[in-house]
């Protein structure tokens, strides 16, 4: 699961048990973030910094420019220092409430 500290949540919560103003985190299976070639072609960017072949597929690490690392399972090879744009469709996002304190490391 790639994780990614998310926002503050402002708006009305249409997730179960999360109330608005509260800390969260953003969480996406490998399996759904998708490489895009062309950075324009994706809504995120991000340079491909680490290539681990699994046997029968590819585990990167993608640095975005937002200085989050994504982590990604595909079968298409990549480069390492290859610009991509990065995809994921909503229905693939969760949001969990985050246990880590707003402006904290921990």
């Amino acid at each position: 699961v790639t994780s990614v500290p998310g926002p503050v949540l402002r708006a009305a919560s249409p997730w179960q048990g999360i109330e608005p103003g509260s800390a969260v985190q953003v969480e996406v299976d490998f399996q759904h973030v998708i490489l895009e070639d062309n950075e324009e072609d994706g809504r995120l960017t991000g340079e491909v910094k680490f290539i681990l072949y699994k046997g029968n597929h590819y585990h990167l690490t993608v640095f975005t420019d937002w200085d989050e690392d994504i982590f990604v399972d595909t079968n298409d090879v990549w480069d390492d220092g290859d610009r991509v744009g990065i995809t994921i469709a909503p229905q693939n996002i969760r949001i969990v409430q985050s246990t880590k304190k707003e402006g904290s490391d921990k």
